[in-house]
C-alpha cells in the first residue's frame, strides 16, 4: 500500500511539473485500473485543467474525474465533475455523463436520506430522473 501511495505521488508530481495533460490522463487511467480512485480523480482533474493547451478535450478528463469520484464514494463532487463533462460536443460522451451524473445524484440522495434531509433527497432523485431521461433521449439503448 505504501508503494502505491509513493508511486501515485511521484506520478502526480511529474504531471504537475510537466503540465502535460496526457501524462496526467495516463496516470489517472493507471490509478483507476488499480482501483485507487482518489488518485485517479486528482490526475484527471489535473489533465482537465491544462487540456486546452494540448488539444485534449477537457470534458473527457472531467468525465473520467467524475467517474473516479463516484467510484471513490464522493457523489457530490462526482456530480459536479460530470456536469462539467456535459459541455462536450460529443453526444456519446454527453449521454454517458448524463447517465453517470444520474447515478451520482442517486448516491447523493441516499446520503441525504441517511442524514434525514428528505426534501433534499427527493430533489436529488428528481434531478437524477431528468438525467436518465436526457441520457435515453441521446441513446435509447
Amino acid at each position: 500500500m505504501k508503494r502505491v501511495l509513493v508511486l501515485t505521488l511521484l506520478i502526480l508530481a511529474a504531471a504537475a511539473r510537466a503540465g502535460d495533460p496526457w501524462t496526467a490522463m495516463r496516470g489517472g487511467m493507471h490509478s483507476f485500473a488499480r482501483t485507487n480512485f482518489a488518485a485517479a480523480a486528482t490526475n484527471f482533474a489535473a489533465a482537465a485543467a491544462t487540456a486546452a493547451t494540448e488539444q485534449l478535450d477537457p470534458a473527457v478528463a472531467r468525465y473520467n474525474e467524475g467517474t473516479a469520484l463516484l467510484a471513490a464514494g464522493q457523489p457530490a463532487e462526482a456530480a459536479r465533475a460530470l456536469s462539467e463533462a456535459l459541455r462536450s460536443g460529443d453526444l456519446t460522451l454527453q449521454q454517458k455523463a448524463l447517465f453517470n451524473r444520474g447515478n451520482a445524484l442517486m448516491a447523493l440522495s441516499a446520503e441525504q436520506e441517511q442524514a434525514q434531509k428528505l426534501d433534499e433527497a427527493v430533489k436529488q432523485v428528481q434531478e437524477a430522473q431528468a438525467m436518465y431521461e436526457n441520457a435515453m433521449t441521446l441513446d435509447p439503448r
